[in-house]
């Protein structure tokens, strides 16, 4: 169950976003690098719970970024300030295709 006000509840409720990509080959030190320039701002912005990036072992070109919001839409309000303060345009400039983003509730079980 869940307390109001409580930590828990504000989980319970939260959105899990995935945000998947490939850097262009030999490319993702340039994207390490860049995130965690970028880490410390995104964790500050209203909304975010958490963030990681996940390397795939196999491919290494191969990338996840694990997120966790208090909503989408807070989640939506960030994605439209990294894209219109130019980031999100240097962030393609490593990458090698399009971007997925997946967005996934808990399911309470």
């Amino acid at each position: 169950s869940c307390l109001v006000g409580s930590e828990m509840c504000i989980r319970d409720r939260s959105i899990r976003a995935l945000v998947s990509g490939k850097t262009q080959q030999g490319r993702m030190d340039e994207l390490v690098t860049l995130l965690e320039e970028l880490f410390p701002s995104t964790r500050t912005f209203e909304g975010c719970i958490s963030i990681a990036l996940l390397i795939d072992e196999d491919q290494p070109d191969h990338w996840t970024l694990l997120e966790e919001w208090e909503s989408k839409d807070h989640h939506e309000r960030y994605f439209a300030w990294r894209t219109e303060s130019g980031t999100l345009e240097h962030f393609m400039e490593l990458m090698d295709g399009e971007l997925t983003k997946q967005y996934l509730k808990n399911a309470g079980i």
